[in-house]
């Protein structure tokens, strides 16, 4: 069993890798789940800090991606529509259980925004 555990862990760890390159995959958390699964189902263990540490550090990374796709609505031409729909579509996602959502969420925002500034 612990060989499963392992396996899953891998490619946890190679998913977010790849999310470091490529938009759309969420890599810090994903990393971080890895270590976790390690962690609670295998003889390879962390100390609480550097779990608590790391988790502080993969949220404040995630919550700098997501706000960085706001800046770049903002620096590319997107309508303040556009920018406000980001950001509600940002919290929302932080919100909904779904995987992923809190990526999906702000791209949607802003596509309802700029909808409704260019129906203006």
């Amino acid at each position: 069993m612990t060989t499963l555990f392992i396996i899953i862990s891998i490619i946890l760890l190679a998913l977010g890798l790849a999310g470091s390159v490529l938009p759309g995959i969420p890599g810090p958390p994903l990393v971080y789940v890895s270590i976790l699964i390690l962690h609670i189902f295998t003889e390879y263990n962390s100390s609480e800090e550097f779990l608590i540490v790391w988790a502080i550090v993969v949220i404040i990374v995630s919550f700098m991606d997501n706000l960085m796709q706001v800046y770049g609505v903002k620096k590319y031409g997107g309508s303040k529509k556009a920018i406000i729909g980001s950001i509600i579509g940002f919290f929302i996602g932080l919100i909904i259980p779904i995987p992923f959502a809190f990526i999906i969420c702000p791209f949607i925002g802003a596509l309802i925004g700029a909808l409704l500034e260019n129906n203006n």
